[in-house]
């Protein structure tokens, strides 16, 4: 009886210590934990409903960052393209930055990251919530916001697709 017991707990030990890297593989390689990071803007684009591009949200080559950390905060800031001149006037500077700051949360099934906004400089985005569908390419993660009618755009339904790459 104790040697069936014993050989029993060796199985289960030398299963578990087997087992036991895939488990941190998955965690690791989870839609989350690749999240975490700071990420630098790449591009941006405006798509329509069939996929048609429209002149870039913030003009291209603007720049921006999106930071994610382990305890659950995030930020985002961006700075159209051209940026605001020195000694412009407080419309033109607002008109030309962009951003906000609160939790987040990861649907893992659905590919979806919700950012919870604690503050924004648009103070009319505090305490909403943004849905933004992810997906990872190599090193770069492309946020794609909800379509809706784009003011930039007249009113047009378009999604912002942001592309980030990982800061180093």
């Amino acid at each position: 009886m104790c040697t069936k017991l014993f050989a029993r707990f060796v199985f289960s030990f030398c299963a578990a210590s087997l087992l036991m890297p895939l488990f941190a593989q998955n965690l690791k390689d989870s839609f989350k934990e690749k999240l975490y990071d700071t990420w630098r803007l790449v591009r941006i684009e405006s798509v329509g409903p069939k996929g048609e591009l429209y002149e870039p949200w913030f003009g291209g080559g603007a720049m921006g960052q999106i930071i994610y950390d382990r305890s659950g905060q995030m930020a985002a800031q961006l700075l159209r393209n051209p940026p605001p001149n020195n000694g412009s006037d407080s419309r033109d500077a607002y008109d030309g930055y962009y951003a906000y700051f609160g939790t987040f949360e990861v649907n893992e099934a659905t590919g979806i990251v919700t950012h919870h906004i604690l503050s924004s400089l648009r103070p009319g985005e505090r305490g909403i919530d943004y849905k933004r569908s992810v997906r990872f390419v190599g090193d770069k993660i492309v946020l794609t916001t909800e379509m809706q009618p784009r003011s930039e755009l007249n009113g047009t339904m378009a999604a912002h697709r942001l592309t980030f790459e990982r800061v180093r």
